[in-house]
């Protein structure tokens, strides 16, 4: 039958109620106090990518429907999610009503392989509510478990029996700690500092290549052995597009969960043979050539990869037996994520680029047509298998340098991945298509920022019992002392921007914090890895309390860190659960700061409506710094005086004062930037461009064993390494 048009009509307030439901937010405040209303347009096009359409009336029963329905029609939710506790903790159960006076047996198996059970008597559980479903009705009730059960991840299994009925499921119980891990010396109140660089851009004399590697980072760490350096800090290592390597931003990742190979060392490879040399390019370029260095380490990889089979895996040898392992330790995603790479390499010959434009039966990662692919190539998916597994042996050795700082290794966690990525490929069910992220409108970019990448759905995840995040956590924890989670504010809400829309037409979603936090802290104290959440740009009221309460280390950076009349907040008032540091790879240097550097690139792009308006911000910037630097930071007013003046030559002095201020702050961590050491002016990135900029592609610093004998590293490690004792 024909619907009528009351059928087909839409109920707007019912869109807002859905929309509420599943966490999308019905206005935002831009930086600049602007409040935007969430268009019902957005609010649609964002329901419909999490599965919901709501077109019409009859979408938006089957909606409501889908969505509530689901929880009263299973026994147990997929996972709860608890704080260890003294007192039991309470675990919601709903079954049908006619099913009141069944038989109800509960088994609690932990991790640790400690079994608990018991039976339910179901009338003496406390009363949660009821609803009817279709002709059914169902009862909600709670039950105690166990209060002495351990920290981990536990399994719980409910069995109901009447007659001839059963009904049986299960669900994740994760019990978490109350905070995250500290390093010893900052549980006891000590301060520390570290350097902070871009692994890409380091160089050695040793062993000059077209690319920063992993040998050079253990070398870097080695050098700043005693400097009194806790901490070395470092992009994200996240494996980036196989077929593209000009597209080289780390924060738009083919995979979160592998390494990129180009940081690879192919000399400390132990397939490797003198004679190799002449395959490799020993020019240091001013800028990257990413196409040209992924050319000669592919073209190097294969021919290594192939003497390690000869030599290994067909005799059989203990390295061999140990490739083995590390393949079948990392499980089905790491092999799926190898067999992206393979299917890539693949359709990239008939012109195919994103895996959206593959065959639709090999965009399902688990097709059969896609197991018969990844059979008949398993020597080539055993190729990228072998990259990752001497990237993780490099890495490790990078980190077992790093040991005895206070902190160690400090990696960085991208907020998504690229929407045409591995990840995206072999975990679609938890990510969210045709919805990008980014940012509202800001000062960095006042149209808003659209990122290019795609995010997890927070819905899914809670189904899948967080696997996928957990599993993220766990691939960048390890051989880290610290991780730092770009754009921390995710753990709560993200900007999506549905496809086709402008930035600014964007929404936030909401997502399930409170458990993301608890299992940080979890995965956090498992592997002794401290936690550090970039807390920069639009924070909601109350975020940071809430890291702070589960000791995530804020980000405070001094040139932000102001008062409403715009001057700068002294260094005992930061928080002592923070980093602090001067900037990051997405602004200016302190020299470029200074000189006005990035308003001159900014007015090249074009982005400056009044440039004599932003040079006399500037200047007001300027000179209220100076006047924090001279009480806080030990600037001399003589040195004041020549930098107003405009005398290039002070600046170094400038660059003391202000790290002297980040020194004082009350923070457990302040972080040195590299660039600043040698008072560059350039930014390592500029967000909002692409190509225009030679972003993540600059080799700036001179060679490592240069570093150490270098008067600026000597006296500013020296001074920062005497405040923070």
């Amino acid at each position: 039958m024909p619907q009528s048009l009351e059928e087909l009509a839409v109920s707007f307030e019912r869109i807002d109620e859905l929309a509420a439901l599943l966490g999308i937010e019905p206005h935002y405040v831009d930086a600049f106090g602007n409040d935007h209303a969430t268009s019902l347009a957005t609010k649609q096009r964002i329901l419909a990518a999490m599965g919901y359409a709501s077109d019409t009336n009859l979408e938006l029963d089957a909606a409501f429907a889908a969505y509530t329905d689901r929880s009263w029609e299973r026994l147990l939710e997929p996972v709860l999610v608890v704080r260890e506790a003294g007192t039991p903790w309470e675990c919601p159960l709903t079954f049908p009503r006619d099913l009141r006076d069944a038989q109800c047996t509960w088994q609690l198996l932990e991790e640790n392989g400690t079994l608990h059970e018991g039976v339910l008597e179901l009338a003496q559980c406390a009363w949660l509510g009821e609803r009817q479903v279709q002709e059914s009705w169902y009862e909600r009730r709670s039950f105690s478990l166990p209060p002495t059960l351990s920290l981990g991840y536990h399994q719980l299994s409910v069995c109901m029996s009447f007659a001839e009925r059963q009904l049986t499921a299960q669900m994740k119980l994760i019990i978490a700690p109350r905070q995250c891990y500290l390093p010893p010396k900052l549980e006891q109140g000590g301060r520390v500092f570290g350097i902070a660089t871009q692994l890409y851009a380091l160089t050695s004399s040793q062993r000059p290549a077209g690319i920063g590697t992993f040998s050079d980072l253990r070398d870097f760490a080695q050098m700043c052995q005693g400097h009194g350096v806790a901490a070395i800090g470092l992009n994200p290592l996240h494996e980036l597009d196989p077929l593209n390597p000009t597209a080289c931003s780390p924060y738009s990742p083919s995979s979160r969960r592998m390494l990129h190979p180009l940081y690879l060392d192919l000399a400390a490879i132990p397939e490797w043979q003198a004679e190799d040399a002449e395959w490799i390019s020993t020019a240091t370029p001013k800028f990257i050539d990413y196409a040209a260095v992924a050319h000669e380490k592919r073209r190097a990889l294969e021919v290594l990869y192939r003497r390690f089979r000869r030599r290994h895996l067909e005799p059989e040898t203990q390295r061999g037996a140990d490739f083995r392992t590390f393949v079948q330790q990392s499980g089905a995603l790491f092999a799926r994520l190898c067999l992206f790479n393979v299917l890539a390499e693949h359709f990239a010959l008939q012109g195919l680029f994103s895996w959206h434009h593959w065959p639709k039966e090999y965009q399902d990662a688990h097709s059969p047509t896609v197991a018969a692919f990844a059979e008949a190539q398993r020597e080539r998916v055993e190729f990228f298998a072998y990259q990752q597994w001497e990237a993780e042996r490099q890495l490790a050795g990078a980190a077992a340098v790093c040991a005895p700082m206070d902190i160690g290794l400090y990696g960085d966690i991208a907020v998504g991945v690229d929407a045409s990525s591995a990840d995206s490929w072999a975990l679609q069910q938890v990510f969210v298509s045709d919805i990008g992220v980014g940012a509202p409108p800001d000062w960095l970019n006042r149209e808003g920022q659209s990122w290019g990448i795609v995010a997890f759905s927070p819905e899914i995840l809670r189904e899948h019992a967080y696997a996928e995040f957990i599993d993220l956590l766990r691939a960048n924890m390890r051989a880290r002392g610290a991780v730092r989670i770009d754009h921390a504010m995710s753990l709560l809400r993200l900007f999506w921007i549905p496809h086709g829309f402008s930035a600014a037409e964007g929404a936030y979603v909401r997502y399930p914090v409170e458990d993301l936090f608890a299992i940080v802290a979890l995965e956090s104290q498992r592997n002794r890895c401290m936690v550090i959440g970039e807390d920069l740009g639009t924070v909601p009221p109350g975020f940071r309390e809430r890291m702070e309460t589960h000791r995530i280390f804020a980000y405070r950076l001094a040139l932000f860190e102001r008062e409403g009349d715009g001057y700068f907040i002294p260094p005992e008032r930061y928080p002592r659960y923070a980093l602090s540091s001067l900037g990051t790879h997405d602004l200016p240097p302190l020299a470029g700061f200074w000189t006005g550097s990035d308003i001159d690139v900014r007015a090249e792009l074009g982005w400056v409506v009044d440039r004599a308006d932003d040079e006399a911000q500037r200047a007001k910037d300027r000179e209220r710094l100076l006047e924090a630097l001279t009480v806080h930071g030990g600037l001399s007013e003589f040195d004041a005086g020549r930098l107003r003046v405009g005398e290039s030559a002070t600046i170094p002095a400038l660059i003391e004062a202000a790290y002297r201020f980040v020194g004082r702050t009350s923070s457990q961590l302040a972080m040195l930037q590299l660039e600043d050491i040698f008072a560059l002016t350039p930014a390592i990135n500029v967000p909002g461009t692409i190509s225009e900029q030679p972003n993540w592609r600059r080799r700036f610093f001179p060679p490592i064993d240069a570093i150490a004998a270098h008067p600026s590293f000597m006296a500013l490690t020296k001074m920062l390494r005497e405040l923070r004792n």
